[in-house]
């Protein structure tokens, strides 16, 4: 299976990254704090034009991160239609073992597809990482996007961003993995497109390898790979980060995503699917947040124990 992979905040926070399936992100410095830069000289990946083509409710995937061959932490994502039949993507992410030891960390999140677009109308995340608690909302428009971020300690912050092109199509995460999951060009390929984790904006430069080979536990699966570059944007220039990365899906109908690596200062971090499934679709079913705010939906699940005390937050957001 896989090997490598990151402990404490960076793993869990990269574990997020890989389980959806290729990390995604990019570059420069944010000029003006309500101004992003453009990805404009850019062509995104040209996938399947309905979502519906890149995904179905009731596929249910789980993955498992390793760092210097030791699991340090698992996820799982599915799919599925609520009862307006919008099409939502959940995310969970959390530490285990040795990892879970030395720090406690769990992120969740929930993109709303826009009906059959390949595009989110909005998203919410959630980390809790060693009792720091922060939440994100996300409303998405054409050439920007308004968030609201939450944190245990410290006041709310609510902005809205635009890009430099007025007319670019601002994915999240999940969207931009499955931007990546439709994509079937020829060899050598280029893409970029703009995504948002947390409430930050990040540019991927993709590039379509074409055939490969992943060797898995239960035997080779042909596959096709695409590598590339994902850069953060922030207005401080020592909290932009770099993050290569490589990603194969299953080269049939399915395009399952098989293997994810990226890399960090302490080294490689692969994830490897553990399993797939594609079955009825469950009803989508609302989730408590780490911090509850007015309207909230009520949600019939225990309140967890309140967190212990937390440091004090500290501005690179361990990496959102």
């Amino acid at each position: 299976m896989l090997r490598c992979g990151a402990v404490t905040v960076e793993l869990v926070r990269r574990s997020r990254l890989a389980i959806a399936g290729a990390l995604l992100f990019g570059a420069a410095c944010h000029p003006d704090p309500a101004v992003a830069p453009a990805a404009a000289a850019s062509t995104p990946p040209a996938a399947a034009g309905a979502a519906s083509q890149v995904i179905a409710p009731g596929e249910r995937l789980v993955g498992t991160v390793y760092i210097l061959g030791v699991e340090a932490a698992r996820a799982e994502a599915e799919a599925c239609r609520d009862a307006g039949g919008d099409v939502h993507v959940h995310l969970v992410a959390e530490s285990v073992g040795i990892a879970a030891t030395l720090q406690r960390a769990r992120m969740e999140m929930d993109t709303v597809l826009a009906g059959d677009e390949l595009r989110p109308i909005a998203d919410w995340s959630d980390a809790d990482v060693g009792g720091k608690l922060r939440r994100y909302d996300v409303r998405f428009r054409t050439g920007g996007y308004d968030y609201d971020y939450h944190r245990s300690t410290g006041p709310p912050v609510h902005e809205r961003i635009r890009v430099a092109d007025p007319q670019e199509t601002v994915h999240d995460l999940l969207t931009g993995v499955l931007l990546l999951r439709g994509w079937r060009p020829t060899p050598g390929t280029p893409a970029r497109f703009s995504a948002v984790l947390g409430r930050h904006l990040w540019i991927t430069d993709a590039v379509f390898r074409g055939p490969d080979v992943v060797i898995h536990a239960d035997g080779p699966y042909p596959a096709v790979r695409i590598e590339g570059v994902t850069r953060k944007q922030h207005r401080d220039p020592k909290l932009r980060e770099t993050a290569p990365f490589q990603v194969w899906f299953s080269d049939d109908p399915d395009r399952i995503p098989l293997r994810a690596k990226t890399t960090s200062d302490f080294g490689d971090i692969w994830l490897e699917m553990t399993e797939y499934h594609r079955g009825e679709p469950r009803p989508c079913r609302e989730y408590a947040r780490v911090i509850s705010l007015p309207g909230d939906p009520d949600v019939d699940e225990p309140t967890p124990p309140p967190a212990p005390a937390a440091p004090p937050e500290d501005e690179a957001e361990a990496g959102w």
